[in-house]
Protein backbone atom coordinates (compact mmCIF):
# COMPACT_ATOMS: atom_id res chain seq x y z
CA UNK A 1 0.00 0.00 0.00
CA UNK A 2 1.22 3.60 -0.96
CA UNK A 3 2.01 6.22 2.05
CA UNK A 4 0.35 9.07 2.27
CA UNK A 5 2.44 11.96 3.95
CA UNK A 6 4.64 9.04 5.30
CA UNK A 7 1.49 7.30 6.60
CA UNK A 8 0.76 3.80 5.36
CA UNK A 9 -2.76 3.87 3.35
CA UNK A 10 -3.71 1.13 5.89
CA UNK A 11 -3.56 3.15 8.56
CA UNK A 12 -5.48 5.92 6.86
CA UNK A 13 -8.25 3.39 6.05
CA UNK A 14 -8.79 1.88 9.76
CA UNK A 15 -8.63 5.75 11.02
CA UNK A 16 -11.01 6.63 8.46
CA UNK A 17 -13.68 3.24 9.28
CA UNK A 18 -13.41 4.26 12.97
CA UNK A 19 -14.38 7.87 12.24
CA UNK A 20 -17.12 6.57 10.29
CA UNK A 21 -18.38 4.12 12.94
CA UNK A 22 -18.47 7.00 15.65
CA UNK A 23 -19.96 8.93 13.66
CA UNK A 24 -22.54 6.43 13.23
CA UNK A 25 -22.68 5.04 16.56
CA UNK A 26 -22.74 9.19 17.63
CA UNK A 27 -25.96 10.05 15.90
CA UNK A 28 -28.23 8.53 17.76
CA UNK A 29 -30.99 9.63 19.74
CA UNK A 30 -33.97 8.63 18.65
CA UNK A 31 -36.74 7.03 20.89
CA UNK A 32 -34.04 4.31 23.03
CA UNK A 33 -31.44 6.66 24.03
CA UNK A 34 -33.46 7.63 27.14
CA UNK A 35 -35.11 4.33 27.82
CA UNK A 36 -32.88 3.35 30.28
CA UNK A 37 -34.42 2.19 33.41
CA UNK A 38 -32.87 5.00 35.64
CA UNK A 39 -33.44 7.65 33.35
CA UNK A 40 -30.22 7.94 32.74
CA UNK A 41 -29.18 7.34 28.48
CA UNK A 42 -27.38 3.77 28.02
CA UNK A 43 -23.68 3.67 26.73
CA UNK A 44 -23.07 3.07 23.35
CA UNK A 45 -20.06 0.85 23.08
CA UNK A 46 -17.32 2.23 21.24
CA UNK A 47 -15.54 0.06 18.25
CA UNK A 48 -12.90 -2.34 19.03
CA UNK A 49 -9.22 -0.96 18.17
CA UNK A 50 -8.20 -2.27 15.02
CA UNK A 51 -4.82 -4.31 15.88
CA UNK A 52 -1.85 -2.36 14.77
CA UNK A 53 0.61 -5.13 13.02
CA UNK A 54 3.66 -5.84 14.91
CA UNK A 55 5.31 -7.73 12.22
CA UNK A 56 5.43 -8.39 7.93
CA UNK A 57 4.67 -12.42 8.32
CA UNK A 58 5.53 -13.56 4.57
CA UNK A 59 4.06 -16.40 2.94
CA UNK A 60 5.45 -20.09 3.06
CA UNK A 61 8.75 -19.94 0.90
CA UNK A 62 8.90 -21.96 -2.53
CA UNK A 63 11.94 -23.66 -1.55
CA UNK A 64 11.33 -23.80 2.31
CA UNK A 65 14.55 -23.76 3.93
CA UNK A 66 16.55 -25.36 1.33
CA UNK A 67 19.35 -22.63 0.93
CA UNK A 68 21.29 -24.83 -1.49
CA UNK A 69 18.19 -24.08 -4.38
CA UNK A 70 19.98 -20.72 -4.15
CA UNK A 71 22.85 -21.55 -6.29
CA UNK A 72 21.58 -19.90 -9.42
CA UNK A 73 20.50 -17.11 -7.71
CA UNK A 74 17.22 -18.21 -8.31
CA UNK A 75 15.33 -18.83 -5.04
CA UNK A 76 12.45 -18.61 -2.39
CA UNK A 77 13.66 -19.35 1.23
CA UNK A 78 13.18 -18.73 4.76
CA UNK A 79 16.49 -17.88 6.68
CA UNK A 80 17.63 -17.13 10.32
CA UNK A 81 19.92 -14.64 11.64
CA UNK A 82 23.95 -15.87 10.65
CA UNK A 83 22.29 -18.01 7.46
CA UNK A 84 25.22 -18.81 4.44
CA UNK A 85 23.72 -18.89 1.53
CA UNK A 86 25.55 -19.92 -1.47
CA UNK A 87 24.93 -17.57 -4.32
CA UNK A 88 26.95 -19.86 -7.19
CA UNK A 89 29.07 -16.40 -7.76
CA UNK A 90 26.75 -15.37 -10.11
CA UNK A 91 28.07 -12.13 -11.62
CA UNK A 92 30.57 -12.22 -9.12
CA UNK A 93 28.27 -12.22 -6.12
CA UNK A 94 29.48 -15.28 -4.10
CA UNK A 95 27.66 -15.46 -0.76
CA UNK A 96 24.59 -13.73 0.95
CA UNK A 97 25.05 -13.67 4.66
CA UNK A 98 21.71 -12.45 6.85
CA UNK A 99 23.33 -10.27 9.93
CA UNK A 100 20.04 -9.50 11.60
CA UNK A 101 16.49 -10.90 11.34
CA UNK A 102 13.76 -8.86 13.89
CA UNK A 103 10.11 -8.45 12.93
CA UNK A 104 10.07 -5.81 11.20
CA UNK A 105 14.09 -5.13 9.91
CA UNK A 106 16.04 -7.64 8.11
CA UNK A 107 19.90 -6.99 6.99
CA UNK A 108 22.26 -8.36 4.79
CA UNK A 109 25.75 -8.43 3.19
CA UNK A 110 26.61 -10.13 -0.02
CA UNK A 111 30.30 -11.14 -0.73
CA UNK A 112 32.83 -11.75 -3.61
CA UNK A 113 36.28 -11.22 -4.72
CA UNK A 114 36.82 -8.06 -4.69
CA UNK A 115 33.16 -7.18 -3.42
CA UNK A 116 31.18 -6.42 -0.32
CA UNK A 117 27.36 -4.82 -0.33
CA UNK A 118 25.82 -4.02 3.12
CA UNK A 119 21.70 -4.01 2.62
CA UNK A 120 18.53 -3.81 4.45
CA UNK A 121 14.92 -3.73 4.11
CA UNK A 122 12.49 -2.88 6.81
CA UNK A 123 8.72 -3.13 6.91
CA UNK A 124 6.47 -3.04 5.01
CA UNK A 125 8.68 -4.92 2.62
CA UNK A 126 6.98 -4.35 -1.10
CA UNK A 127 8.80 -4.99 -4.40
CA UNK A 128 9.89 -1.53 -4.21
CA UNK A 129 12.08 -2.30 -1.36
CA UNK A 130 13.95 -5.12 -2.53
CA UNK A 131 17.79 -4.25 -3.32
CA UNK A 132 19.73 -4.84 -6.41
CA UNK A 133 23.61 -5.57 -6.26
CA UNK A 134 25.34 -6.35 -9.26
CA UNK A 135 22.57 -8.08 -10.63
CA UNK A 136 21.24 -10.33 -7.99
CA UNK A 137 17.96 -8.97 -6.40
CA UNK A 138 17.28 -9.19 -2.88
CA UNK A 139 13.31 -9.08 -2.07
CA UNK A 140 12.16 -9.54 1.79
CA UNK A 141 8.63 -10.83 1.71
CA UNK A 142 8.60 -11.14 5.61
CA UNK A 143 9.98 -11.60 8.76
CA UNK A 144 9.13 -12.57 12.22
CA UNK A 145 10.88 -13.48 15.53
CA UNK A 146 11.69 -17.09 13.79
CA UNK A 147 13.19 -15.60 10.80
CA UNK A 148 12.60 -13.98 7.43
CA UNK A 149 11.65 -14.89 3.78
CA UNK A 150 13.76 -14.42 1.22
CA UNK A 151 13.32 -14.11 -2.81
CA UNK A 152 16.81 -13.71 -4.62
CA UNK A 153 16.65 -13.69 -8.21
CA UNK A 154 18.86 -12.05 -11.07
CA UNK A 155 18.15 -8.68 -11.83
Amino acid sequence: MAPIRGVPLRAVLAAAAATGALLLTGCGGGADAGSASDGEASPTPSPAPSPSPTEEEGPEPADGTDLASCSDAECEVRVSQGDEIDLGGYTGIDELVVATVEPRKVTFSLYGPGIQFGGSQEAPFTEMSANRFNGVAVHVLGADEEGAVLHISKA
